[in-house]
């Protein structure tokens, strides 16, 4: 007698890209330290694209996260399809050529090897990682429909991969940016303020997010990290 399927596979979508949005919006100021393996210690740029363009394609199979920078956006990039999970890197060829380096550390990102594939689409680089095996491969996928095992192995699975590349272009990003330290608000921080709070201004820009378009300063602190006074000075606008 044939299993009950309980779920489509469009629906195996809809509800692993929620678990990664989740998985994404939790991490920011935690850290979980597990033997060798932390993460959430990196304040990142990255935010889930929920625009109706991209939530519209989501039941397909795609996924993005975006970033936005003076040289242009910065997108971490999910395609799960039936025995093929994609993971790219869009990184405008400005910053590449900017700063020398990032090419080979971000392309080496997942296993210290160049990725799969390399590519020059428009302004950007690709760098995109293919997957074909177990948990990734079409036969896992059809059991995740009717199995909630095989569906929490292959959350777990993708959902730390995904982690894993953007935690490390955040980190390669940061290195290129000083370890800036985003703040979103209304208005830039002026360099006045910014001094006044023991702050460098590293770069200022428009990020389009949830609630409209904001204004980035991305700020380093003297001491690495940006205190809780520190902040509620900055939200405060003093």
């Amino acid at each position: 007698m044939a299993e009950f399927v309980r779920i489509t596979h469009k629906e195996t979508l809809l509800r692993l890209f929620q678990a990664l949005d989740q998985r994404i919006k939790n991490r920011e100021g935690q850290s979980t330290v597990k033997g060798f393996w932390q993460s959430g210690s990196m304040n990142s740029l990255f935010l889930p694209d929920t625009s109706p363009e991209a939530m519209s394609v989501r039941y397909m199979g795609f996924w993005k996260a975006t970033a936005s920078m003076a040289q242009g956006k910065v997108e971490i990039l999910s395609a799960v399809l039936g025995g093929n999970v994609r993971i790219g890197i869009l990184l405008p060829i400005l910053f590449i050529e900017k700063h020398s380096g990032i090419r080979e550390a971000v392309s080496c990102l997942y296993d210290g090897k160049p990725a799969d594939i390399e590519r020059a689409i428009g302004g950007a680089m690709l760098f995109d990682w293919v997957f074909t095996d177990a948990p990734f491969s079409a036969e896992w996928m059809l059991r995740c429909t009717h199995e909630d095992a095989a569906y929490d192995i292959l959350e777990n699975h993708f959902l730390w991969l995904v982690v894993h590349l953007l935690e490390g272009l955040t980190r390669a990003l940061s290195s290129c940016l000083g370890n800036a330290i985003p703040f979103f608000g209304e208005k830039f921080i002026s360099a006045d303020v910014a001094e006044s709070l023991g702050l460098t201004v590293i770069d200022c820009f428009e990020m389009q997010t949830e609630s409209g378009v904001q204004c980035v300063t991305l700020v380093k602190a003297e001491n690495g990290e940006l205190s809780e006074a520190t902040l509620n000075k900055l939200l405060a606008g003093e």
